[in-house]
C-alpha cells in the first residue's frame, strides 16, 4: 500500500482541498435545504419563497464544509503516522539483518580462525560455547550436556591435573592460560590454547569465568617439525666450523654448502656424487686414515681429523674435518654430517713456531693468562704480550719497570698487594695469590688475579715470576648471582603466601618472612614448633592424614584446609599444599604453599545467603541489572584495552630480554668452539659483549620488577639523609665504564651533600635518564649533566644532542608504554620514564621536557630541598616500602 508523505496531494478527492470543501457546502446547502422544504410543506409555508432558503442553505453547506476540513486533516494526519511507523519497522528490520550479519561474521571468523568462545558460570556450573568450540571439541550442543564435568570428561586424562590447576590459579589472580590437549568424539587427539579471565564480585568472590579456545594443532605440528629441523641445524652447529657437508651411507657427498675449499672450488657443482677419497690432491697420513676408516666402519662420530689437499703451486692446504653419523628411525646408517674448517695458517704456524722457539717462549705464547718476570736485583719487569693485551695494550706501549704496574693498579688495592708481595718474598707468606684491580686503557677497572713463584739463588731471591687472570666476568656473574638472590628475597618478603618448610615429624624448619604479615608471628618464633600446636582442635586430624598422605606419595601435591590461631588470638582460615621434596638438595622435607583465605570463605558464605533471597528480588532490580551490565561491559572494554597495552609491554620486554641471550648464547657458543683456537684478542671481544649483555639484562630485569611492584602498590620509600652530589656523580661513572666512546660533561657542584631522600629510587631514576640520552645520541656523543640548589629547590638536568622528541609527542613521553616516533629503531619498552616519574613524584618532585626534533633533550628532575623533619612526615604519610 502507498502512502503519501504529510502535505502530498494524492488521488482522493478528500485530499484535495478545493474539492472537498466545495463538495461538503453542496451536499450540506441540499440537505438543509430539502429539511427546509419539507418543514415549509408540513406548516403550510409557502415552498418556493427563496427567503426562506437563505439561511438553511449557507448554514448547511458551511457546516459540512467544515467537517469535511476535519476529516481531510485528520485522514491526512492518519496516514504520517503510518509513514513513520513503517519507517520505524524498516530500521528495525535492517538492525535484526545487520545483528545477524554480524553473528555470521563472527561465527565464520572463528571457523577459519579455528577459535571458540566459551562462558563458565561459577555459581551454576554450567557452560555455554560458541559453535566453533563445539566442532574443535568435536561434539554438538544436543550432545553436550553444558557442564564442567562433562568439559572435563574431553580433556586427555594426562592433562586434567595441569588444567585444574590453571583453574585454581584464575580463581586466585582472574587470569586462565593453559595449553592442553582434548579428545574428540571420534578419538581424535587435539592440542588447545584455553584463554580467559574470571569476573569477581565486590569480595573479590568469582563469580564466571570467560574466554577463547584456539585450536593449535596444526601449530604443534610445525613446532615438531620445527624441533627436527632444529636439530639437524644443531648437528651441523656441534661440528661446526667453515665449511659444511654431508655424505651417504657410501660415503659419497649429497650436500655441500657454498664455501668450498679454495682448491675444490672449481670443481664445486661436480662434489655431488664424489667419494671423498676421490678429490683431487686428496691427502692424509697413514695414522690419520686408518683412525677415519676405523670410525667410519664402527659408525662412530669424529672430531678434528687432518687432511691436506694440494694447490696449484703443490703447497698443502691443510682441513681439519668433524662429522657425526645420522642414523634412521628404525637405526639404520645413513651416512655422515659434518665440517671442515681452513687450518691451514694454524699449520704454518705451528710448524714456524716448533721450528723457531724453544719450549720456553712456546709455553709463554701459548699461555692465555698474562706473564710477569719481575728481576729483583735489576728491578726490570716483563710484561707478556698476553699481560698487556688484558689491559688494552700494545707491548710497546708499557715500560718494562715496576712503575707501569704500580700506576694502572687501583689506589685502594696498591698497599695490600705490595705488603702481600714483601711477606711472600721476606717468607712470612707461603705464597702469593691475591685479587686486585687494574685500570683498563679505555679508563674501565679489571679484576685481575694473580699468583706468583719466587726464585731463590744460595737463599737470596732474584726473580719473583707470576701469572694475571682476568676474572673480571667471574666477579660480575657473582655481582649478577647477589642480585638476583637479593631479588628473590624481596620477592619472598613481599609475598602474599607463605612458604614453609616442614620434616618429617612436622616441624617447621623454614619460614618465609611473610607469615610476619599474613599470621603476625615472627619466622623465628614458630621455626622448631609442631604444626598442629596452633591448629584448631577439629582440624588436627586432618591435618595429621594429609601429611602421612604426603609422605607416601612423593610426586602428589596434597591439598588441605585448616584453621590456624593469629598471634592476635583470632582463627585464620588456610589454604595450603604440601609436596614431598625429601629428595631435593637444600629442602630436605615437605615443601609447603600456603594463603590465608579467611576473608574468601566469609565472603562464600555471604554469598550463599544473599543467593536465598535472589529470587525475590528478581523482578525488582531488572532494571539495575541491566544498567549494572552495562557498566561491567564498559569495564570489560577498558580491561581489554590494559590487556592489549600489558600485552605489548610483554612482547616488548620478551624482545629485550631475547637480545641480550642471544648474545650471550652466541658469544659462548664461539668460545666454547673455539677454545683451543682463538686468539686472546677475540676471547676478550667475547666477554666484553657477555658483559655488556648480562648489564643490560640485569638493567632489564630491575625495570619489570618495578613496573610489576609499582601495579602492585608494593614500592614505597625509605629515606635517609644521602649525598646527592655523590649519588649522581656515581651513577655518571658507571654509564661512562658502560659506555666508554661517549664523554660525559659533569658539573654538579651546587648539588646538596645531606639530601634526605631514598637513593635506590633515585639511583633508578638517573640511571635511567642517562642510560636514554646514550641510546638516542647515536652521532653526537657527548652528555651534560648539570645540577642547581634555588629557591629551596633542587634540579638535576641530563641534556644530549640526539634524535629528539616529536612536539606532538611530549605530553605522552611518560606514560605507559609509550615511546615517540623518532625512537623507531632503538630498543625499548616504553617503561622508563613512568618509574622515573613515577619514584620523583615519591619525593614530592617532579620531572620537566625540553626537546627539539634532531637538536636533542633535556630532561630535568626537580626535587623540593625543605627542612629535614618536613621531608620525614612527607615520607611517613607514603606507602610502606615492600
Amino acid at each position: 500500500m502507498h502512502l503519501n508523505h504529510p502535505g502530498e496531494e494524492s488521488g482522493h478527492w478528500s485530499d484535495r482541498p478545493w474539492l472537498s470543501e466545495s463538495l461538503c457546502f453542496v451536499f450540506g446547502a441540499c440537505v438543509l435545504f430539502l429539511i427546509s422544504l419539507s418543514q415549509k410543506l408540513i406548516l403550510g409555508v409557502d415552498p418556493l419563497h427563496w427567503r426562506g432558503y437563505i439561511l438553511p442553505v449557507v448554514f448547511g453547506g458551511t457546516a459540512m464544509a467544515l467537517i469535511g476540513y476535519y476529516q481531510r486533516r485528520s485522514r491526512r494526519h492518519f496516514r504520517a503516522q503510518l509513514q513513520v511507523e513503517s519507517h520505524e519497522r524498516q530500521r528495525f528490520r535492517e538492525i535484526e539483518d545487520a545483528l545477524r550479519e554480524s553473528r555470521d561474521h563472527l561465527e565464520t571468523a572463528q571457523r577459519i580462525g579455528h577459535v571458540g568462545s566459551w562462558v563458565s558460570n561459577l555459581v551454576t556450573d554450567e557452560m555455554t560455547w560458541s559453535a566453533e568450540a563445539l566442532r574443535i571439541f568435536g561434539t554438538t550442543p544436543e550432545r553436550f550436556s553444558h557442564t564442567r564435568e562433562a568439559y572435563y570428561e574431553l580433556i586427555h586424562p594426562d592433562d586434567r591435573k595441569e588444567v585444574g590447576a590453571a583453574v585454581k590459579r584464575a580463581l586466585a589472580d582472574g587470569s586462565y592460560d593453559v595449553i592442553h590437549r582434548i579428545i574428540t568424539s571420534a578419538g581424535e587427539v587435539r592440542w588447545i590454547h584455553a584463554r580467559g579471565e574470571v569476573d569477581f564480585d565486590e569480595k573479590h568472590t568469582p563469580l564466571r569465568m570467560h574466554g577463547m579456545m584456539h585450536d593449535i594443532t596444526e601449530r604443534k605440528v610445525a613446532e615438531n617439525a620445527l624441533r627436527l629441523a632444529k636439530e639437524r641445524f644443531q648437528d651441523f652447529a656441534e661440528v661446526a666450523a667453515d665449511w659444511f657437508w654431508e655424505t651417504n651411507a657410501d660415503d659419497r657427498f649429497t650436500f655441500v654448502s657454498e664455501n668450498v675449499p679454495a682448491p675444490l672450488a672449481p670443481i664445486a657443482d661436480r662434489l655431488i656424487g664424489m667419494n671423498r677419497m676421490d678429490l683431487p690432491g686428496f691427502d692424509a697420513d697413514k695414522q690419520t686414515l686408518r683412525t677415519h676408516r676405523a670410525l667410519v666402519e664402527a659408525r662412530e662420530g669424529y672430531r678434528k681429523l687432518l687432511y691436506s689437499i694440494s694447490q696449484d703451486d703443490g703447497a698443502p692446504y691443510w682441513i681439519e674435518v668433524s662429522a657425526k653419523p645420522v642414523f634412521g628411525p628404525d637405526g639404520e646408517f645413513l651416512g655422515y654430517r659434518g665440517s671442515g674448517q681452513d687450518v691451514t695458517k694454524q699449520q704454518e704456524s705451528e710448524l714456524a713456531l716448533r721450528r723457531s722457539e724453544n719450549r720456553f717462549s712456546l709455553a709463554m705464547r701459548g699461555a692465555n693468562d698474562g706473564l710477569w718476570d719481575w728481576n729483583l736485583e735489576t728491578n726490570d719487569v716483563y710484561y707478556s704480550p698476553r699481560w698487556c693485551s688484558m689491559l688494552g695494550y700494545k707491548p710497546d706501549e708499557l715500560e718494562p719497570s715496576l712503575d707501569t704496574w704500580a700506576k694502572l693498579v687501583h689506589p685502594e688495592d696498591k698497599d695490600r698487594v705490595l705488603e702481600a708481595v714483601q711477606d711472600y718474598i721476606n717468607g712470612v707468606a707461603d705464597g702469593f695469590d691475591t685479587e686486585f684491580r687494574m685500570r683498563h686503557k679505555d679508563g674501565s677497572w679489571v679484576d685481575i688475579l694473580s699468583r706468583a713463584f719466587l726464585a731463590q739463588v744460595n737463599g737470596i731471591p732474584v726473580r719473583l715470576v707470576g701469572t694475571h687472570v682476568d676474572i673480571t666476568a667471574r666477579k660480575d656473574a657473582e655481582k649478577a648471582l647477589r642480585e638476583s638472590e637479593e631479588r628473590f628475597r624481596s620477592i619472598l618478603e613481599n609475598a602474599t603466601y607463605i612458604i614453609a618448610i616442614v620434616d618429617a615429624d612436622g616441624i617447621y624448619r623454614y619460614l618465609s618472612p611473610s607469615v610476619r604479615t599474613i599470621l603476625g608471628y615472627e619466622p623465628e618464633e614458630l621455626i622448631g614448633r609442631d604444626i598442629l600446636e596452633l591448629t584448631h582442635p577439629e582440624d588436627v586430624s586432618s591435618r595429621r592424614s594429609a601429611l602421612e598422605e604426603a609422605l607416601r606419595a612423593p610426586d602428589a601435591n596434597v591439598a588441605e584446609e585448616f584453621r590456624f590461631r593469629h598471634k592476635n588470638g583470632t582463627w585464620r582460615t588456610i589454604i595450603c599444599t604440601k609436596k614431598n621434596a625429601f629428595s631435593v638438595p637444600g629442602i630436605g622435607g615437605f615443601l609447603v604453599n600456603a594463603r590465608d583465605v579467611t576473608e574468601r570463605r566469609a565472603a562464600e558464605e555471604e554469598l550463599e545467603r544473599y543467593r536465598n533471597q535472589l529470587e525475590e528480588l528478581v523482578d525488582e532490580r531488572t532494571a539495575q541489572v541491566q544498567e549494572k551490565s552495562q557498566q561491567l561491559e564498559e569495564a570489560l572494554d577498558k580491561e581489554k584495552e590494559y590487556n592489549l597495552l600489558q600485552q605489548k609491554f610483554v612482547s616488548l620486554v620478551s624482545h629485550e630480554f631475547r637480545t641480550p641471550l642471544a648474545i650471550i648464547d652466541g658469544s659462548a657458543q664461539r668460545l666454547i668452539r673455539r677454545k683451543d683456537k682463538a686468539a686472546p684478542e677475540e676471547i676478550a671481544t667475547r666477554l666484553e659483549k657477555v658483559r655488556s649483555a648480562i648489564l643490560r639484562l640485569t638493567g632489564l630485569i630491575d625495570l619489570t620488577l618495578y613496573t610489576t611492584r609499582l601495579d602492585a602498590g608494593n614500592i614505597g620509600m625509605n629515606p635517609a639523609t644521602c649525598d646527592l652530589r655523590d649519588l649522581v656523580r656515581e651513577v655518571c661513572e658507571r654509564q661512562a665504564e658502560i659506555s666508554p666512546e661517549y664523554e660525559f660533561v659533569v658539573d654538579i657542584d651546587a648539588l646538596p651533600e645531606d639530601m634526605f631522600a631514598d637513593k635506590n629510587l633515585l639511583d633508578m631514576v638517573f640511571t635511567n635518564l642517562l642510560s636514554n640520552a646514550v641510546k638516542y645520541s647515536p652521532d653526537n656523543k657527548t652528555i651534560q649533566v648539570t645540577g642547581s640548589l634555588t629557591d629551596g629547590e633542587v634540579r638535576v638536568s641530563v641534556s644530549d644532542s640526539g634524535v629528539g622528541i616529536p612536539k606532538e609527542d611530549m605530553p605522552h613521553m611518560f606514560k605507559r608504554f609509550f615511546r615517540a616516533r623518532t625512537s623507531e629503531g632503538y630498543r625499548g619498552t616504553g617503561v622508563g620514564l613512568n618509574v622515573s616519574r613515577e619514584f620523583v613524584e615519591m619525593h614530592g618532585g617532579r620531572i620537566e621536557l625540553q626537546s627539539t626534533v634532531g637538536k636533542g633533550s633535556t630532561f630535568t628532575v626537580h626535587l623540593p630541598r625543605n627542612a629535614q623533619e618536613a621531608q620525614r612526615e612527607a615520607a611517613a604519610t607514603a606507602k610502606p616500602a615492600a
